[in-house]
C-alpha cells in the first residue's frame, strides 16, 4: 500500500512538478495511492495497515506545520523505518 498525505495534491499532480527535479521517469506516481488529506485520515489508515505499506508520500510543506499531529507524524517515519531496518537485517 502507498500512502500519500497531502491536503491539496493528488498523486499524479505530482509528475509535473517532479519532472523538473528527477526527470520524465516518475512512474511511481501513477500507480494506485491511498490519498489522505490530514493527520487523522493518515492516523487511521496507519494504525489498520502498519504491517502493508510500502511507500508513504508526504505534502512538501508539511515540516511548515509546528504542532503536535506533525511531531506525531516524524515519530510514525522514525519508527517505521527502524523496524524495516530490523527487517533487512
Amino acid at each position: 500500500m502507498k500512502i500519500f498525505l497531502d491536503d491539496i495534491r493528488q498523486p499524479k499532480e505530482c509528475l509535473s512538478y517532479m519532472y523538473h527535479r528527477i526527470g520524465p521517469l516518475n512512474p511511481i506516481y501513477n500507480e494506485d495511492w491511498f490519498v489522505v488529506k490530514n493527520y487523522d485520515q493518515f492516523l487511521n489508515v496507519i494504525c489498520h495497515n502498519a504491517d502493508v505499506i510500502t511507500h508513504v508520500s508526504f505534502d512538501h510543506d508539511l515540516a511548515n506545520i509546528i504542532n503536535q499531529k506533525c511531531i506525531m507524524v516524524k515519530r510514525y517515519i522514525i519508527s517505521f523505518i527502524l523496524l524495516l531496518k530490523k527487517k533487512l537485517d
